[in-house]
């Protein structure tokens, strides 16, 4: 599953945890990733490797991708701008930030706390 075909909104994304009762502590992260015409979803995962840091979390962008069109075939141009988050219940404030990846950028996000 690639993801070359998506490409971040940096000043979309945001982390936050959420404190509120009565659900349980948790942290949620979101924000807009653009697609182009061969993406069918797209989600935020928790990376397979974790950094060195261990007060973050790093998250890779996963895409789901449509078969490429045969040769001749027309190919629509359009971006379409699809929303993803990512919930991790109980992780009671042990991540600082969190590092969004996709093959062709990064964003780094601060957490902020709500409760």
């Amino acid at each position: 599953m690639s993801n070359s075909h998506v490409h971040l909104h940096k000043d979309k994304f945001q982390a936050h945890y959420d404190g509120m009762l009565p659900s349980p502590h948790r942290l949620i992260v979101s924000g807009e990733v653009d697609g182009d015409y061969r993406v069918k979803s797209v989600k935020l995962v928790r990376a397979q490797i974790q950094g060195i840091n261990p007060k973050e979390l790093i998250l890779d962008i996963e895409a789901e991708l449509s078969p490429e069109p045969d040769p001749g075939q027309a190919v629509p141009h359009f971006l379409r701008t699809i929303e993803v988050s990512y919930r991790e219940q109980d992780v009671s404030d042990q991540y600082l930030s969190v590092l969004v990846r996709s093959d062709s950028d990064q964003v780094q996000l601060r957490i902020e706390k709500t409760f």
